[in-house]
Protein backbone atom coordinates (compact mmCIF):
# COMPACT_ATOMS: atom_id res chain seq x y z
CA UNK A 1 0.00 0.00 0.00
CA UNK A 2 1.42 3.17 -1.67
CA UNK A 3 1.73 6.22 1.58
CA UNK A 4 1.08 8.64 -1.39
CA UNK A 5 -2.13 8.03 -3.14
CA UNK A 6 -1.72 10.01 -5.53
CA UNK A 7 -5.41 11.03 -5.57
CA UNK A 8 -7.16 8.35 -5.71
CA UNK A 9 -8.52 5.64 -3.18
CA UNK A 10 -7.28 2.26 -5.21
CA UNK A 11 -4.04 0.86 -4.06
CA UNK A 12 -3.78 -1.43 -7.14
CA UNK A 13 -4.07 1.60 -9.16
CA UNK A 14 -1.17 3.63 -7.48
CA UNK A 15 1.17 0.78 -7.13
CA UNK A 16 0.79 -0.09 -10.64
CA UNK A 17 1.49 3.52 -11.63
CA UNK A 18 4.55 3.88 -9.14
CA UNK A 19 6.08 0.41 -10.70
CA UNK A 20 5.79 1.97 -14.38
CA UNK A 21 7.23 5.35 -13.32
CA UNK A 22 9.76 3.42 -11.49
CA UNK A 23 10.46 1.35 -14.86
CA UNK A 24 10.97 4.40 -17.19
CA UNK A 25 13.23 6.18 -14.82
CA UNK A 26 15.24 2.62 -14.47
CA UNK A 27 15.46 2.80 -18.19
CA UNK A 28 16.59 6.59 -18.38
CA UNK A 29 18.95 5.83 -15.59
CA UNK A 30 20.56 2.92 -17.69
CA UNK A 31 21.06 5.21 -20.87
CA UNK A 32 22.59 7.88 -19.09
CA UNK A 33 24.89 5.45 -16.99
CA UNK A 34 25.72 4.08 -20.81
CA UNK A 35 25.82 7.03 -23.09
CA UNK A 36 26.75 10.31 -20.75
CA UNK A 37 29.75 11.80 -19.61
CA UNK A 38 29.75 10.97 -15.66
CA UNK A 39 30.52 14.65 -13.31
CA UNK A 40 28.54 17.08 -16.20
CA UNK A 41 25.69 18.92 -14.43
CA UNK A 42 21.91 17.23 -15.52
CA UNK A 43 19.30 20.13 -16.87
CA UNK A 44 15.93 19.20 -16.86
CA UNK A 45 14.16 21.26 -19.00
CA UNK A 46 10.47 20.60 -19.49
CA UNK A 47 7.86 18.55 -17.68
CA UNK A 48 10.16 16.03 -16.32
CA UNK A 49 11.12 18.69 -14.46
CA UNK A 50 8.12 18.70 -12.31
CA UNK A 51 8.74 15.02 -11.24
CA UNK A 52 10.28 15.82 -7.60
CA UNK A 53 10.51 12.29 -6.98
CA UNK A 54 13.00 11.41 -10.18
CA UNK A 55 14.67 14.66 -9.36
CA UNK A 56 15.48 13.43 -6.20
CA UNK A 57 16.55 10.55 -8.01
CA UNK A 58 18.74 11.91 -10.01
CA UNK A 59 20.94 13.42 -7.39
CA UNK A 60 21.16 10.24 -5.92
CA UNK A 61 22.52 8.17 -8.94
CA UNK A 62 25.94 10.38 -8.14
CA UNK A 63 26.10 10.68 -11.74
CA UNK A 64 26.08 14.23 -12.23
CA UNK A 65 27.54 16.85 -10.71
CA UNK A 66 24.83 18.70 -9.96
CA UNK A 67 20.79 18.71 -10.73
CA UNK A 68 19.25 21.93 -12.34
CA UNK A 69 15.91 22.46 -12.99
CA UNK A 70 14.90 26.10 -14.07
CA UNK A 71 12.10 28.26 -12.74
CA UNK A 72 10.35 27.46 -15.70
CA UNK A 73 9.77 23.35 -15.51
CA UNK A 74 7.39 23.10 -18.03
CA UNK A 75 7.22 22.49 -21.80
CA UNK A 76 8.07 25.69 -22.89
CA UNK A 77 11.74 25.06 -20.78
CA UNK A 78 12.72 22.71 -23.09
CA UNK A 79 13.99 25.79 -25.13
CA UNK A 80 16.16 26.45 -22.33
CA UNK A 81 17.47 22.93 -21.92
CA UNK A 82 18.41 23.07 -25.46
CA UNK A 83 20.33 26.46 -25.06
CA UNK A 84 22.10 25.52 -22.23
CA UNK A 85 23.04 22.18 -24.43
CA UNK A 86 24.19 23.97 -27.31
CA UNK A 87 26.36 26.61 -24.94
CA UNK A 88 28.02 23.38 -23.41
CA UNK A 89 28.32 21.88 -26.52
CA UNK A 90 30.46 24.71 -28.26
CA UNK A 91 32.12 26.30 -25.26
CA UNK A 92 32.91 23.51 -22.51
CA UNK A 93 30.44 25.73 -20.02
CA UNK A 94 26.49 24.42 -18.83
CA UNK A 95 26.30 27.34 -16.13
CA UNK A 96 23.50 30.07 -16.78
CA UNK A 97 22.90 33.14 -14.92
CA UNK A 98 19.59 32.89 -14.21
CA UNK A 99 16.41 35.01 -12.40
CA UNK A 100 13.03 35.77 -12.67
CA UNK A 101 13.41 38.57 -15.14
CA UNK A 102 15.39 36.41 -17.51
CA UNK A 103 12.18 35.82 -19.69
Amino acid sequence: MSPFPAGTPCYKFTNLAKRVSDAIFDSFRTFAKKNLTKGYPLLIAGGCGLNCEWNRRWLETNLFSDVFIPPCANDSGSAIGTAVDAMRHFTGNAKIKWNVYSG
